[in-house]
């Protein structure tokens, strides 16, 4: 049960990341394709209370289920690719603090231009 628990919160999260990294591979074709894709897709379907509840759901269930992994166990001996998957993976609520992270860390980040896609005024993509 717990591990079907575990690949289902998983699977949101993962349509969650893909539809992100796609809709960035998209800025890389045109920034107005970009803001349509937003506008017109991502926005529409995340920001609904359902699926936002799904997702935040899914990544406190799944950080869970990962903590308690790491209790359940009767040593803490890793393998090298067990630890790497466990660090990077208690690392994500840190990385969803990037923006004073990463001015703290490389102290130029403040100086880079921001870039603002106003929804109203995207265009889809030609």
């Amino acid at each position: 049960m717990i591990r079907r628990i575990r690949l289902l919160s998983g699977l949101v999260m993962l349509a969650y990341v893909a539809m992100h990294l796609l809709n960035h591979a998209l800025g890389l074709v045109s920034i107005p394709a970009m803001g349509w894709a937003l506008t017109e897709i991502v926005y529409p379907v995340w920001s609904l209370p359902p699926m936002r509840f799904a997702l935040y759901g899914a990544f406190a269930v799944h950080y869970t289920l990962a903590l308690w992994a790491l209790w359940q166990r009767q040593t803490l001996r890793l393998r090298a690719g067990e630890c790497l998957q466990l660090v990077l993976g208690f690392l994500i609520p840190i990385r969803g603090k990037q923006g004073k992270l990463s001015v703290a860390v490389f102290p130029r980040a403040r100086d880079l231009p921001e870039l603002e896609i106003e929804p109203a005024t995207a265009e889809a993509p030609a």
